[in-house]
């Protein structure tokens, strides 16, 4: 069993606004690294990072607070996954340098983006974006819905439009000249190197604040049309109108834009109608007159995954893991918003019973008869799987070859059972 070395500690940095220094980040974003890549192999380039990390400290400061030529991106290897993924590994030095940027930048661009764009830090994640739409939908105002999304959002953003976007609110020349390295990136894959000129890399730390800044436009459209309510999360999207001339300029103006920026709609995931129809925005599935409940496709990607976790050898207690968190996250969705944090009782005091934590009323049904119904047709699909694929034992071994002898008496034998290949 191999050890590895004591790393130096990743202490929490200190408190940094907009105006906030590298020195005064860079332990946050070392820390981050640490977190981020602790299941990395033993030979990954993490390590050696890590290791050395109290000589690489002052040579990235030095690079980041240079007037002249600042800190360099290195080219980024390109790896093919198992399920047929192309994955961009950043070098542990260079995701650090974009983790700092995302930090720097971050104070600066909230301020300024659309509130109602929910994946971005402290703006409620799916949870909240869910519980606002289904309000909007109680009201029984607002009848008529456009839900879609870009196809290729990350693949097609434009370099020159994303940095124009960006000088509006940065002005520093060290970020900008970051960010302008972090677009044009050059990929290494199988000793071949090309610059990157259009679209951004999946997965990195400095990607999802990019990705709300360059829909920023549409945001900022819908937010002048009135009668609709708006909802982003990352390029999916919903605009609920109170009439169908609402939702017609809503769709004109959310074409205009989506053409502006070089991005088209993706035609699967795209439904313009009533809201009575229902529809399906982050894997919740919106039905009127109903309480929520996970979508087909998300019920279908749940089946998926179980089943390729049995065709890997997953263990019980993996693919139950795996299951138990799913329906936990399921649940949280489901459930409306997070309840505040209750007030800590006073020194010395007692400490009160907890009281039992109950979801704002999304509608007035319950919404678990309807989800316990989805998880049971999930777990009944499982089921199938596993039936089948015992199906499938059973005929390997009546197919396996033997000898002539011994396959005349087996058919014989079958067929005063009747129970042969051909039974099954």
């Amino acid at each position: 069993m191999t050890h590895r070395p004591a790393f130096p500690a990743a202490t929490a940095p200190p408190g940094s606004g907009p105006a906030g220094t590298w020195a005064a980040l860079v332990e946050g974003a070392y820390q981050w690294l640490c977190q981020s890549r602790q299941a990395s192999h033993p030979n990954h380039p993490v390590w050696h990072f890590r290791w050395n990390w109290n000589t690489w400290k002052p040579q990235l400061l030095a690079h980041l607070r240079a007037s002249g030529p600042g800190y360099r991106l290195s080219p980024v290897p390109r790896v093919l996954t198992a399920a047929g993924e192309r994955l961009e590994c950043w070098e542990p030095q260079d995701a650090l340098i974009l983790k700092l940027v995302s930090q720097r930048l971050e104070p600066l661009l909230l301020l300024h983006l659309s509130r109602h764009c929910h994946h971005l830090k402290g703006r409620g994640g799916v949870k909240r974006a869910v519980h606002s739409i289904r309000q909007v939908l109680l009201t029984g105002q607002y009848t008529y819905v456009a839900r879609s999304d870009a196809k290729g959002y990350y693949a097609n953003i434009q370099h020159t439009r994303l940095l124009e976007l960006l000088r509006a609110h940065c002005h520093d020349p060290a970020l900008l000249d970051l960010v302008s390295q972090y677009c044009g990136r050059t990929l290494m894959q199988d000793g071949y190197f090309h610059t990157v000129t259009k679209g951004i890399s999946l997965g990195s730390p400095l990607s999802p604040l990019m990705g709300a800044l360059y829909l920023s436009p549409l945001d900022d459209a819908m937010a002048r049309l009135p009668g609709i309510r708006y909802t982003r999360f990352m390029d999916d999207w919903v605009i609920l109108a109170r009439s169908r001339w609402h939702l017609r300029r809503a769709v004109r103006v959310m074409n205009q834009v989506l053409a502006h920026l070089g991005l088209e709609q993706h035609p699967d995931k795209t439904f313009i109608g009533r809201v009575t129809r229902g529809f399906d925005f982050l894997g919740v599935d919106f039905q009127p007159g109903a309480p929520l409940a996970p979508s087909a496709v998300s019920l279908a990607r749940h089946t998926e995954k179980t089943a390729r976790l049995h065709e890997q050898g997953a263990s019980p207690e993996r693919i139950g893991r795996y299951r138990q968190h799913w329906q936990r996250h399921l649940r949280g969705i489901l459930g409306g918003p997070a309840a505040p944090a209750p007030t800590p009782p006073p020194t010395g005091g007692p400490t009160p019973p907890a009281a039992p934590r109950r979801s704002p009323g999304l509608s007035s049904h319950r919404p678990s008869h309807r989800l316990r119904r989805s998880l049971s047709g999930a777990n009944q699909n499982i089921n199938k799987h596993d039936e089948n694929e015992t199906t499938e034992k059973h005929i390997r071994r009546y197919a396996a070859p033997r000898s002539a002898g011994a396959g005349r008496r087996r058919s014989r034998h079958h067929s005063q059972r009747g129970d042969g290949p051909d039974h099954l």
